[in-house]
């Protein structure tokens, strides 16, 4: 019985992304990382098809030691499109310091997986030298980046049907808020807010 003109803002907490990951309905996604010398991301990922390790390296401080092998990257793109994934997460070891090959393996993606395929590049999602959390938190925002779009669209034209017009924000984690559209394009940030 309200006039929806006096609604000032819209604020919404979602479990939604949180519930796709725990009950496994998460898009398929392919993880291809750089992870350079060292740490073998598969003693803390596991074995999994979807996990492709390339070749490349960054040092600590972001220079580049060795640059990514395209041909090779096009093959591990080739193969993830072959295995079913619908969404891509991008990850190179100090990308932080130094994003240039998550830059250039984004752009073989594109290609090779279409413009319309989330791919998501670590360092744009984590500021963090911590190398298996960006590579998780990556994960995480690629495998739910089609369900907080479609979320996204659904609660707007819920809102805007009942005639409201006031900004709408999603509630993040940390209690903070985000705007939707921002919230469908890291919808990690948004699946402890629940």
């Amino acid at each position: 019985g309200e006039d929806p003109a006096e609604v000032r803002r819209v604020c919404v907490s979602s479990t939604l992304g949180l519930n796709a990951l725990l009950t496994g309905k998460e898009d398929c996604t392919g993880v291809l990382v750089v992870p350079g010398p060292g740490l073998d991301p598969r003693s803390f990922w596991g074995e999994d098809p979807l996990l492709h390790i390339l070749s490349g390296a960054l040092d600590h401080r972001g220079t580049v030691v060795a640059p990514l092998d395209p041909g090779e990257a096009g093959q591990h793109l080739a193969a993830v499109k072959e295995q079913g994934a619908v969404a891509c997460a991008l990850v190179s070891k100090f990308s932080p310091k130094n994003a240039v090959l998550e830059l250039d393996l984004r752009d073989l993606a594109l290609e090779v997986l279409g413009v319309d395929t989330p791919v998501v590049c670590g360092a744009d999602i984590s500021g963090t030298l911590n190398f298996p959390r960006r590579m998780h938190t990556a994960y995480c925002n690629a495998s739910l980046s089609r369900i907080g779009r479609a979320f996204a669209i659904d609660l707007m034209r819920a809102v805007r049907a009942k005639g409201i017009t006031c900004p709408v924000v999603i509630l993040k984690a940390d209690a903070g808020v985000f705007s939707v559209t921002e919230a469908s394009e890291t919808p990690v940030e948004s699946m402890g807010s629940g």
